[in-house]
Parts: structure tokens; C-alpha cells; sequence
């Protein structure tokens, strides 16, 4: 008798195939693949002073993508949505009073404008749910992580209809593309002490984990731990958890509520380990289960926060180009393994400081290694908004 679990499994991976691997252009998209984005967070919009001189920079480099902050770990919305079931969780005035008309702006100048949207991490949202929110254990209360940051469980749909009609007050606003980031369950706090009140119930009876493995084909062959020490590459394995299933859900709402029904360009925010590790670290992310439901997958490859001693490096964070290509490569092999184009990758690259002083050398070996590797558009972060005309090309 086939086992519930393996039904389970075998009933996701089913919907991955029936799934679009390759969305649709959008006709509207103005830049086709190379897109050369930076961040500007929400106070930068909203203030003109610091909002000219970042345009001031943008007409002089390479940039011709923005990437603007909707929603962060606040909760907060940045702009004036007109829609009476965000705004009455509104707790702060709109740091960007006329987002619409800076939006044209931009678009005036050929720049492609990307809305940014902190997903499961929101402190607003949490306070005026909380039964929504990820709980404590120990003292029935909202959990928070260390920095004092509750999440919201993952298997709220309620909050996913939530984050799909703030997805569509971007669309209306003028935005090209909506960007979901702090797409995966908490890193850090007192894990031990979660308590998720919707997934719970949801996925109770399904087991830790399930390793399964397929062929080049996409043929399932196995769920055997012994999977994971065949390395060869004939065989792809994938360590499945009731964390994975839960974003896999999400992920596929997103495409059809966003994606499909908005016609919009979605994309993905992942952990730049997702690229290289088979499971998912507990946080639910696994490259696989993502690709299909995104127009783009950006890969977080900041070098500063990979461990010493990752590809032999006692300090990554010095040696940029090599741990950038070393993981897009890996990513751009799993892709393609799965029939998807590796110009689905649009990475997060790292010009801040951490672990090393990101110049504007270790800047530019970044984007060669994009380059190299047959790649053409990346992200940049710098959480200060921060720019500097000698690392980016005129």
C-alpha cells in the first residue's frame, strides 16, 4: 500500500509539472533580461533630498532598475494604497506621499521600478492578529526572534490574501515587478520555543523529512536517506519538510493570485545557500520548489555571510568573485536540470560593509562572476541606500 506520505510528496511534485516552468514575458517589461537594480528603502523615496541625488546617480551609472521598499519588517506600508482593508491597519503615515508620480518619474527616464514586500516578518500585522502569528511556548504570547520581531505562520491564508492585495495596490500604483523577500520561516530567537497555530494542524501526521530522489528525467525513484551520499550526476535529491510543503503552498498562491491574475512579474527572494544545499536548514526554502512559480529567483550570495572555510576560504568574504560564481554555477545547474533558463537567476550582490571592506574592486568581481557565468542582471544591497558612482559603470 502506497504510504500517505508518499502520496503527499508525490502530489507536489505533480503540481510542480503541471505548473508553468517558464512564465510569460509581459509586454510592459521595459528592460528584457539585463537588469541592473539597486535598493532604496522607504525613507529614501520619502525624502527628496537624498531621492534627487540617488536619480542623480542612476542617470550617470549603469543602474536601470529601482528596487523600493512597500512593506519591512514593520509592517508598515510605505505609500497610500486607496484600498480601506490595508489602510485601516495602517499605524503610520505613508513615507512616500507620492510614490505614483515618482513611479512615472522613473519610467519617463526607462528605469524599471520594483516593489519590494517583507513577507512573513511584520510587526503590524502581528499586533492586530495575533492569533495569526507565530506563538511562545512557554508563555502564550507572540514569539519574537532576537532582534524583538515576531513572524506570522506561514499557513496563514488569511494574511496570504493579505499580501495579495498589497500586491495589487502595487500594480495599480505603477510598479513593473513585486519582489517577495522574508519568504521562509525564522532564523533565529529561540526556535525551540515556536508554536504555529495554523500549520500545526495542517501538517500534523507528516514526518520530519523526506528525501527524495530523481533522475535527469524527473522520475521519482526513491525516499532513502541513503540518497543524500550519491553524489554523481545522474541523481538529483531533494530533503523534503513540513516547512518546505507549507511554502510550496504559498509559493503557488502567489503565482496564481499575483502572477496569473495580475499579469505582473514576480520574484523571489531565497537564502543564497538554497543554491547549493539539498535541504532546507528548517527554514522551508528549497530552489526547486520555488523556481516554477517565479518570473525571477534572486539568490541572496552576500560572500560576508558564508562560514569560514565554504570552498576552502578561511574568510569569504575576501574572495567575492569566487564564492559568487562557485554558487550561481551550482544554481544554474539545478535549473537547467529542471528545464527552467538560468536567466531566471537575478542575484542580491553585497555592497555594504561586513567582514571585509566592500570596495569598489570587490564590488565589480561580483558582477564579472554574474557575467561569467552567463548571466546578465543582479541586484544590489545596501541597506543605507547608499551609492557610489566609481563602483558602477557609466
Amino acid at each position: 500500500m502506497i504510504s500517505r506520505n508518499l502520496i503527499i510528496i508525490s502530489l507536489i511534485f505533480l503540481s510542480i509539472l503541471r505548473c508553468p516552468l517558464k512564465a510569460e514575458a509581459i509586454e510592459t517589461k521595459p528592460l528584457g533580461e539585463m537588469t541592473k537594480v539597486i535598493y532604496m528603502n522607504a525613507r529614501a523615496v520619502g525624502n527628496t533630498d537624498v531621492r534627487g541625488k540617488i536619480i542623480e546617480f542612476v542617470k550617470k551609472s549603469e543602474i536601470n532598475g529601482i528596487i523600493i521598499d512597500v512593506k519591512d519588517y514593520s509592517g508598515n506600508i510605505s505609500f497610500n494604497t486607496k484600498d480601506p482593508e490595508i489602510e485601516k491597519l495602517r499605524m503610520a503615515s505613508p513615507l512616500c506621499k507620492d510614490l505614483e508620480n515618482f513611479i512615472q518619474y522613473l519610467h519617463t527616464h526607462n528605469i524599471y521600478v520594483i516593489a519590494r514586500i517583507t513577507v512573513f516578518q511584520d510587526r503590524l500585522y502581528a499586533k492586530k492578529f495575533p492569533s495569526q502569528a507565530i506563538q511562545s511556548q512557554k508563555n502564550g504570547t507572540t514569539w519574537v526572534d532576537y532582534k524583538g520581531l515576531p513572524y506570522i505562520d506561514p499557513s496563514s491564508e488569511q494574511f496570504w490574501e493579505y499580501i495579495a492585495r498589497i500586491s495589487q495596490a502595487c500594480k495599480e500604483v505603477g510598479f513593473d515587478e513585486i519582489n517577495y523577500d522574508y519568504i521562509r520561516f525564522p532564523t533565529d530567537g529561540d526556535l525551540s520555543d515556536m508554536s504555529f497555530p495554523i500549520s500545526s494542524s495542517i501538517l500534523e501526521g507528516i514526518p520530519d523529512k523526506q528525501v527524495v530522489a530523481f533522475t535527469k528525467d524527473g522520475t521519482m525513484l526513491k525516499q532513502d536517506e541513503t540518497v543524500q551520499s550519491n553524489v554523481d550526476n545522474d541523481l538529483l535529491y531533494l530533503e523534503i519538510s513540513p516547512k518546505v510543503i507549507v511554502l510550496h503552498k504559498f509559493f503557488k498562491y502567489l503565482h496564481q493570485q499575483v502572477r496569473e491574475r495580475l499579469s505582473i512579474p514576480i520574484s523571489a527572494d531565497l537564502f543564497g545557500m538554497v543554491l547549493t544545499v539539498h535541504k532546507d536548514y528548517d527554514i522551508g526554502q528549497v530552489l526547486e520548489m520555488a523556481a516554477p512559480y517565479f518570473d525571477y529567483i534572486a539568490p541572496m550570495i552576500y560572500p560576508s555571510h558564508y562560514r569560514s572555510g565554504f570552498q576552502g576560504f578561511k574568510q569569504p568574504a575576501n574572495h567575492p568573485y569566487e564564492i559568487v560564481s562557485f554558487v550561481l554555477k551550482k544554481g544554474i545547474s539545478r535549473l537547467e536540470r529542471m528545464g527552467v533558463s538560468a536567466k531566471k537567476l537575478r542575484p542580491w550582490l553585497q555592497d555594504f560593509n561586513f567582514k571585509a571592506i566592500y570596495d569598489v574592486h570587490k564590488v565589480h568581481a561580483q558582477k564579472k562572476a554574474v557575467y561569467d557565468v552567463g548571466l546578465t542582471s543582479w541586484f544590489v544591497w545596501n541597506p543605507r541606500s547608499i551609492y557610489s558612482l566609481e563602483k558602477y559603470l557609466p
